[in-house]
């Protein structure tokens, strides 16, 4: 018990100082702060740890299903042609939680992607 205490308070510094030196109060909250709070999920449930660092509990719930969804959070190459011959469906996540989804009947896959991919802010 007592390490579930240290470690939520370790984060709750964090958090708290990240938010005194953010530059706006619309600051988008680190990837590396949200990897943080999704790790007190072993001990913690969602809400529990919602409260403690004062987050809002639906965007810490979607950030962990992303999360559970690829715990690696790491990079997966997928080989398609640049151009689909048929219809398709394809998604994609952004590190910070925008989907797209997309049906795509023979377009400029490229085009589509990297447009998705550059336009984070």
């Amino acid at each position: 018990m007592q390490e579930h205490k240290s470690d939520i308070e370790m984060v709750k510094a964090r958090f708290k100082s990240w938010r005194e030196s953010r530059p706006t109060m619309k600051s988008a909250i680190p990837n590396e702060l949200w990897r943080e709070a999704i790790g007190l999920q072993e001990s913690m449930s969602p809400s529990q740890i919602a409260k403690a660092l004062k987050l809002d509990y639906n965007r810490l719930r979607e950030k962990i299903m992303i999360h559970n969804r690829n715990p690696n959070s790491g990079f997966i190459e997928i080989d398609l042609p640049s151009r689909l011959p048929t219809e398709s469906s394809l998604e994609w996540v952004r590190p910070d939680g925008a989907i797209l989804r997309a049906k795509i009947v023979g377009g400029d896959l490229n085009q589509i992607v990297s447009s998705f991919l550059g336009g984070g802010k």
